[in-house]
């Protein structure tokens, strides 16, 4: 069996050559180790070789990026090894470019941060760089507001009952995001410090959601810049179950006797 493979150009110089593959295979290229400035541009590479055909469509080629750390547990066997926490997905992009330019936010970092890569239709086709540390940055004072702006989110409003299954527009306004593509939505308890996964959303100002919670809860919406330098949060909603009334003058069959 011929094998067809994309080979970016850092794989061209370092001139790597080997048994053929089996399978398909994907691997991080950079990253390789080493520490990193928060605030800076993080270039991750990756090769991706293939054994029958070229990816075509869209979702063939769509590739996954996350950030994870893991913590060490010490020890051997069971209760040993690597705890591991997803911190954020970076990006999803085209599996054939040869590489992404990630801006890292400036309050996000520590040691045994590492990148991984996922073809998304194939989630057992993935990848895993080497561990690197990502140095926090202070964020200059200029950057910094003189007073706390928050994004105003206007929808879902505070006090309202929403219902489970309903579509719920989340708005919010772009007045301190004129220049960013993109913003993170998260559904929050009250406290709005615990929050499900952030989902990234283009910055028109509305995301139509679809409220899947699956039980009754008090809940806001965060909204977060992709800087993370602006949030702002929804008044606190409710969401309940909708109690579907029988209709009226429905009879079923009268049992003969």
């Amino acid at each position: 069996m011929k094998k067809i493979a994309v080979l970016t150009a850092v794989i061209a110089c370092l001139g790597l050559s080997g048994a053929p593959a089996w399978a398909d295979e994907i691997k991080v290229l950079q990253p390789m180790g080493g520490t990193v400035d928060a605030g800076t541009t993080l270039v991750i590479k990756w090769d991706y070789m293939f054994m029958e055909g070229m990816p075509q469509t869209a979702a063939e080629k769509k590739m996954k990026i996350e950030l994870l750390h893991f913590t060490e547990t010490g020890g051997t066997g069971h209760g040993g090894g690597k705890v591991w926490t997803v911190d954020r997905t970076i990006a999803e992009v085209d599996v054939l470019t040869p590489q992404y330019s990630w801006n890292i936010p400036y309050l996000i970092g520590g040691p045994n941060q590492v990148i991984r890569i996922t073809m998304v239709n194939r989630p057992t086709l993935t990848a895993m760089s080497d561990p690197f540390t990502i140095k926090k940055g202070k964020i200059e004072m200029s950057r910094v507001p003189a007073k706390v702006t928050n994004i105003q989110v206007t929808s879902p409003e505070g006090g309202k009952i929403y219902y489970i299954g309903d579509k719920v527009m989340i708005l919010w306004s772009k007045a301190l995001l004129q220049n960013q593509a993109t913003v993170w939505l998260f559904v929050c308890w009250p406290d709005k410090t615990t929050c499900g996964g952030g989902y990234p959303v283009a910055n028109t100002g509305s995301y139509e959601w679809t409220i899947n919670e699956p039980e009754e809860h008090d809940l806001v919406i965060k909204v977060l810049s992709h800087d993370d330098k602006y949030v702002g949060y929804s008044g606190v909603f409710h969401v309940k179950k909708r109690i579907l009334k029988p209709r009226e003058g429905l009879v079923g069959p009268i049992k003969k006797k």
